[in-house]
């Protein structure tokens, strides 16, 4: 009993330190996420204008329902959806397929995996500004390529056409962040057993059989993971797209974020604003815990959620 007891004792203390060391960090937490959060919630139920603070009113949750009579706000979640579509599939497909390569050996292995996060690491703007160059009327580079290899008949103003801007900041995006996510699956792809591989060879699965039945179900959390950081980061991308085309021409790259900055600090709304980032904060939860549900990823101890 008397063993029991002091190793009883013993957990108890490891416990109230683990609380101990933890309390620093739950602080910080505390003042740089949840506080900002629940002040925008609470912002969110007043009509409150930045130049005009005298006369904040409180409106309970008038501005959510303001929200769904809002056609601009209607059309941004349609190009958030379109934005978000296009770049998580490609960003997933080429992020795989750069994973797949450099899990092969070959000479210089090290050196290409380190040139390939360059564009990842680059600021956001800087690649909005190279890309815009690059997607420019007169003297961008895409005509310049494409033209004489006859796949455009004539020089397209890539920015300031409708269809061809969102597809112009697609690519963008997709550029930039297909490092990161082949980082990840790379990860993946080398936590997997060589022998396991080598049992389906002998049993003569060829190698589609052996991506389907191996590498696919093995990778699943790490696609999870990496669809999550993908689709997280192209809801809240904003420098990339105010830097190429501030949301133009005609909307057509107004994604929510964007809207929400023409609300807060164009037209000064930021009752209503606070509303729009509290719905993008909503949406991005409920995707996330859905992708992680479905997955089953593993959080750590064994826990799957």
């Amino acid at each position: 009993m008397g063993d029991r007891h002091r190793r009883s004792q013993f957990d108890r203390s490891r416990i109230r330190l683990g609380y101990i060391l933890l309390l620093p960090a739950l602080v910080f937490i505390a003042l740089v996420l949840v506080l900002p959060i629940l002040q925008t919630v609470q912002m969110s139920s007043y009509s409150f204008r930045l130049n005009q603070p005298d006369l904040a009113q409180f409106i309970g949750l008038r501005n959510y329902f303001l929200l769904f009579e809002d056609q601009r706000f209607l059309n941004s979640i349609v190009t958030t959806i379109v934005f978000i579509t296009g770049t998580t599939v490609g960003v997933f497909i080429l992020g795989l397929t750069i994973a797949l390569v450099m899990n092969l050996e070959f000479r210089g292995r090290g050196i290409v995996r380190s040139a390939l996060l360059i564009p990842w690491v680059m600021p956001r703007i800087i690649v909005a500004k190279t890309w815009a160059w690059i997607f420019n009327g007169i003297y961008g580079l895409a005509n310049a390529v494409l033209v004489p290899l006859g796949i455009i008949d004539a020089s397209v103003s890539w920015l300031n056409m409708k269809p061809h801007a969102m597809i112009a900041v697609q690519i963008a995006y997709i550029w930039c962040t297909t490092p990161f996510a082949g980082l990840l699956l790379l990860a993946g792809l080398q936590s997997i057993d060589p022998e396991l591989y080598e049992a389906a060879k002998i049993d003569g699965a060829s190698v589609r059989q052996r991506f389907s039945a191996i590498t696919l179900p093995s990778l699943r959390s790490t696609i999870a993971i990496t669809l999550i950081f993908t689709l997280l980061g192209a809801f809240k991308s904003f420098d990339l797209i105010f830097g190429m085309t501030q949301g133009g021409p005609m909307q057509s790259t107004e994604t929510m974020m964007m809207y929400a900055y023409s609300v807060l600090f164009g037209f000064l709304r930021f009752g209503y604003g606070s509303s729009i980032v509290v719905m993008i904060v909503i949406l991005t939860s409920v995707v996330s815990v859905i992708l992680i549900k479905g997955a089953k990823v593993d959080l750590g101890g064994g826990a799957r959620i």
